[in-house]
């Protein structure tokens, strides 16, 4: 089967996951409607393929890792206030908070059926994984919230933003290592994702930086003094970014199986898209 097929697969497992009846399955197809890049749900399918893992096995993984991405989106909006995503209302914004509290939590609950349809002696494993992983984004996003009392410091920054976005950006690739019995390559796959998700974070922040700049929310810049020179700030973040996502290149490209590779592709068009270095 071709990865556009599974994909397509994916894609579907997904929609369908998110429910026919009612006010909060129709909050949660709203939501994936918007698009997205479904990086996480291609990250799943590049993993099982490389581990050759069965189709339905990899629509499983690959599906049920989008879905708990998708439901944190949810529910950080709700909590960052922000009214807008992928160019239309934010699910908070049109339906209400209490319906995108339980439109995330569907969308939670539905990663773990999706899972459940994985064809593979390791599913409790699985399963335990899931959790754990979430468990960390969650306390990552707690951390995230408290960021007004955290100092402005690149140890902090550091340890919030590997937390929020790290174990979502390498679940996928564990999942398959783990359905395939490849246990060991857990850790190797969790140092390169979270430099990986690191960079993504910070070049994420840059291009949020005005916005978050004018609403004092926590952003990478911040480490820089921007009440002093904003442009300065900027310019000295792009450049600790440029650092970081070029050490998780190389971690990822040196992951086994060729498991990196997606990532490796992700931030040369990250590194494209950042500030220039000089400083105006």
């Amino acid at each position: 089967m071709t990865n556009d097929n599974l994909f397509v697969l994916t894609e579907n497992a997904v929609c369908a996951a998110a429910g026919e009846n009612g006010l909060v399955s129709e909050a949660c197809h709203y939501h994936l409607a918007a698009g997205g890049g479904r990086f996480r749900a291609k990250l799943g399918i590049h993993a099982g393929e490389r581990f050759a893992l069965s189709p339905t096995t990899i629509v499983a993984l690959a599906a049920s890792c989008e879905l708990l991405h998708n439901a944190s989106l949810i529910h950080d909006d709700l909590q960052d206030g922000d009214k807008y995503r992928r160019g239309q209302q934010s699910v908070w914004a049109r339906y209400g908070a209490d319906t995108a509290i339980c439109a995330g939590d569907y969308l939670l609950s539905a990663s773990y059926k999706c899972l459940a349809n994985a064809q593979t002696n390791q599913l409790g494993k699985l399963i335990s994984h899931l959790h754990d992983r979430t468990a960390v984004v969650i306390e990552g996003q707690a951390q995230d919230l408290q960021s007004d009392a955290l100092p402005r410091t690149s140890t902090a920054y550091r340890r919030t933003a590997e937390a929020k976005s790290g174990p979502l950006l390498a679940l996928p690739l564990e999942l398959a290592a783990l359905a395939a019995g490849q246990e060991a390559l857990i850790e190797p796959i969790r140092s390169a994702t979270t430099l990986f998700a690191l960079g993504y974070q910070m070049a994420d922040d840059l291009s949020d930086a005005a916005k978050d700049f004018k609403a004092g929310a926590h952003n990478v810049i911040w480490m820089f003094e921007p009440e002093t020179d904003f442009q300065r700030a900027v310019i000295e973040a792009a450049h600790l970014t440029r650092t970081v996502l070029q050490e998780a290149k190389e971690a990822c490209s040196a992951l086994p199986f060729d498991l990196g590779s997606l990532m490796v592709r992700h931030a040369d068009k990250m590194l494209a898209q950042l500030p220039a270095q000089e400083a105006a």
